[in-house]
């Protein structure tokens, strides 16, 4: 799956290069792309607590893997977990707002007893 162009420019808004070496400082990543996690994630949710905390998440996920697996390119890397999660997040909420919702018919049966 590709990134649309309209995504991967809110995400790349910065300018930044893409490009890092193989082998990177978390701590210069997460200077780095934290920020601009914020921002995406601020844009998307409108909610600056959700976004840290989506913010946060990403770059803990980013650490647990990035030492199991040779990251080129941490930024891609990020950009495609930031991804992941909002998707994730849209299908929870989808089935949690499905499963919380009543059909009219049912709504019905369960008034207050009267018969229209």
């Amino acid at each position: 799956m590709s990134i649309s162009p309209q995504r991967r420019a809110s995400l790349d808004d910065d300018g930044a290069d893409n490009a890092a070496p193989a082998t990177h400082d978390f701590a210069v990543v997460y200077q780095r792309e934290k920020p601009r996690l914020l921002r995406y994630f601020l844009q998307k949710l409108g909610n600056r607590a959700d976004a840290d905390e989506m913010a946060q998440e990403v770059m803990t996920r980013f650490l647990g893997a990035s030492p199991a697996i040779a990251v080129a390119t941490p930024r891609a890397y990020i950009t495609r977990i930031a991804t992941n999660m909002l998707r994730d997040r849209a299908e929870r909420g989808s089935t949690r707002l499905s499963q919380l919702s009543v059909s009219l018919d049912e709504g019905l049966h369960k008034s207050n007893g009267i018969d229209p």
